[in-house]
């Protein structure tokens, strides 16, 4: 075979064009890594920085993710709140409806007032987000974590609203004309 004789200047552009050829794949890499260098033989204090960086944001993702879902659970229990007052509300304009009642508007203004009672009941019963129930007043606590840091936890401790909690009792008939019930303020 015939040997191929090379001036100064081609050499000179082959080599650069190699040379600009490793520059593109090297950036090529990090643009689809996401990492300024590709591993710890390159360049471990790079490569240590950027993974350390990578885990931090995790992290900081992690924590991020688990105050919404706590944000979440709160909203709920505020749904839930509101919803009880709704029939708080009603029940009080039930009670006030019974001073003046009689015979059968007595007798269906009560049996209104128990079943008002009980959906107090199945509402706190249903009021959960991801299985943590904040207003039937179970056992149950959220503890939100803000950092890596143990005294920054923010805690909330479940409440009763259900309507034992609230102390509503169901209301009886004692005659057409009167019954009896009790309610914590």
């Amino acid at each position: 075979m015939a040997e191929v004789t090379l001036s100064t200047a081609v050499r000179d552009s082959l080599l650069s064009l190699t040379d600009t050829t490793k520059l593109i794949d090297q950036t090529q890499g990090r643009l689809s890594t996401g990492l300024r260098v590709a591993s710890a033989t390159d360049d471990p204090v790079s490569f240590f920085q950027a993974e350390t960086l990578n885990d931090r944001a995790f992290d900081f993702n992690e924590k991020k993710d688990a105050i919404d879902q706590s944000i979440s659970t709160v909203e709920t229990a505020l749904g839930g709140i509101e919803s009880v007052e709704a029939i708080v509300r009603q029940i009080k304009g039930l009670a006030t409806s019974l001073k003046s009642a009689t015979g059968t508007q007595f007798t269906d203004l009560i049996s209104q007032f128990n079943t008002l009672r009980t959906q107090i009941g199945t509402l706190t019963e249903d009021t959960s987000f991801q299985g943590i129930n904040l207003v039937n007043g179970t056992t149950a606590q959220l503890a939100v974590s803000f950092s890596a840091q143990t005294a920054s936890i923010l805690t909330i401790d479940a409440v009763n609203i259900s309507e034992t909690g609230l102390g509503v009792e169901q209301a009886v008939s004692a005659s057409d004309t009167s019954f009896n019930f009790s309610a914590s303020t």
